[in-house]
């Protein structure tokens, strides 16, 4: 058994991560906090508690690792694979990863200046679908920074969401840079008709003005659901990022009642570099273990509300 520090190092309870060798080079005397330069050495055993007071572990024991293999194409047409090992931990796994992402791309990538980050890949689950990571970010500066929240961001999600046994067997990410901005500006949304009924098709216009001041026409049929009541109907047209903000302020829709629909949503998770139109009526609706049912039939209606 080893016991370390006399003080606390994360104060994380019980945890299960490498306990290695290391080897100080040089102390830094501070009035306010003095601190040691180290590097590791080999791994020797595994750390089984943190607490208060101290860390403890057991040399000869191993902790379980997740594989992540991380591809990085880089605005140069370079490739360049990186294979890590991370901690498994609920709480330690997300922000290990933030690093690794955002290292690996400053390593080859500037961090500052015109950037645009592609990221996809994929988090395999024991006994689970797979859930699948992708977006864009476009943008002057922070471009790494976001990249890596996007990475993480549903790894986070997946094992906060407070259901036990989420065992992950390996994390495949790939990541594409360019040194330039692509992104677009919506400015102005018409349709072809004012009014319509059920089942017909609008024919929506959009323009977009790119970084270049160049102005781009896009046209999207889009069908008015068949059995849609009458009433105003509103088009919702925006990113990734905007249509989900407005369905947050929307109101929440029910906390997910196990990992299948958690994995569910994550998947359906909205990418920044498209444009979503929802068509939103103003009939009421309800929500049943974490689904959505929108204009429900006035009998199904009536069960649900009744006192029994």
């Amino acid at each position: 058994k080893v016991y370390a520090f006399g003080h606390p190092n994360l104060t994380a309870g019980p945890t299960n991560v490498p306990m290695s060798a290391g080897y100080v080079i040089s102390l830094l005397p501070n009035v306010q906090n003095s601190f040691k330069l180290a590097v590791p050495l080999d791994v020797v055993g595994a750390f089984q508690q943190d607490r208060s007071t101290g860390i403890a572990g057991t040399v000869g024991a191993s902790s379980r690792m997740i594989p992540v293999n991380l591809t990085l194409n880089s605005s140069l047409n370079a490739a360049n694979k990186y294979k890590f090992e991370v901690a498994a931990d609920r709480f330690l796994t997300p922000p290990l990863m933030n690093f690794i992402v955002f290292n690996a791309i400053t390593s080859n990538e500037r961090a500052l200046g015109e950037m645009t980050v592609y990221i996809s890949g994929q988090i395999r689950l024991k006994n689970h679908d797979a859930v699948n990571i992708g977006n864009v970010f476009s943008s002057d500066m922070n471009g790494p920074a976001m990249a890596s929240i996007a990475a993480v961001s549903p790894l986070q999600y997946l094992l906060m969401a407070g259901y036990d046994g989420v065992v992950i067997d390996d994390i495949n990410l790939e990541i594409t840079s360019t040194d330039r901005k692509t992104n677009a500006q919506l400015e102005r949304i018409s349709v072809n008709k004012a009014e319509v009924a059920p089942g017909d098709t609008v024919m929506l216009t959009a323009s977009l003005r790119t970084t270049s001041g160049d102005t781009v026409i896009e046209q999207y049929p889009v069908q008015i659901p068949a059995g849609l009541p009458a009433g105003p109907v509103q088009l919702v047209v925006g990113d990734g990022t905007t249509v989900t903000n407005l369905d947050i302020r929307r109101g929440p829709s029910g906390v997910p009642a196990g990992m299948k629909q958690v994995i569910n949503e994550l998947n359906k998770l909205r990418k920044n570099d498209r444009l979503y139109i929802k068509v939103v009526s103003f009939e009421p609706g309800v929500v049943i273990g974490g689904e959505e049912f929108p204009s429900l039939p006035p009998s199904m209606a009536a069960v649900i509300n009744s006192d029994r």
